[in-house]
């Protein structure tokens, strides 16, 4: 399984130095939305996960890297478009 917030702190390095390219452009805010939600998907479900394991002492990890991930959106304004893109990638129950 691809570590979704590892992808996204690799992504962010390089956009903090200007390096991002993401199809032939210089990659914006914008364009970290998409691997942001799926980062934030990725850790609400192993936060839960490890809780309902009672395998407490990984959860502080994961909740430490919840929040790291929280606050990088937060501090890029970027909230309502992660929001909008992970209600975006859930699945509908019908």
């Amino acid at each position: 399984m691809i570590n979704q917030y590892a992808k996204l702190q690799q992504m962010l390095f390089s956009y903090n130095n200007n390096a991002l390219i993401i199809g032939n452009r210089k990659a914006t805010a914008q364009s970290l939305v998409p691997q942001m939600a799926l980062a934030w998907s990725q850790l609400d479900n192993e936060l839960q996960s490890s809780i309902l394991k009672k395998n407490y002492s990984h959860s502080v990890r994961v909740a430490e890297n919840f929040e790291s991930l929280r606050s990088i959106i937060v501090g890029m304004r970027l909230s309502k478009a992660v929001q909008f893109e992970i209600a975006k990638q859930t699945k509908n129950r019908k």
